[in-house]
């Protein structure tokens, strides 16, 4: 009999996951950690500590990668797929909107 084996997302959240994924996109060299939330930047994750620095938001942590360490995560992109509208924004604002709506915050 073959063994089973489960593959899951390290963390449910999709702002979690892109942060994530950009860091490994970079190559650049990280830990997860867990824990550590007293000092979290606007009390959500994801965040990074990066030179004594706090860098809350998937957002603006990939604008520190790009500025901090030269990297264009957009490099592979044709000319095309770089100017097309990012479209997680807009589904971002809509959930956004509907759990204001629902008073879910």
């Amino acid at each position: 009999m073959s063994s089973v084996r489960l593959f899951l997302l390290p963390d449910p959240s999709p702002f979690v996951t892109k942060a994530d994924v950009r860091l490994k996109m970079g190559g650049l060299p990280c830990r997860t950690e867990r824990g550590g939330f007293a000092k979290v930047p606007k009390g959500k994750v994801p965040y990074i500590e990066d030179g004594g620095s706090l860098i809350g938001d998937s957002t603006f942590i990939r604008y520190h990668i790009e500025r901090s360490y030269g990297v264009d995560l957009d490099r592979a992109l044709t000319g095309e797929q770089g100017r097309a509208p990012r479209r997680s924004s807009g589904c971002s604002r809509t959930i956004s909107r509907g759990r204001w709506f629902m008073g879910a915050g």
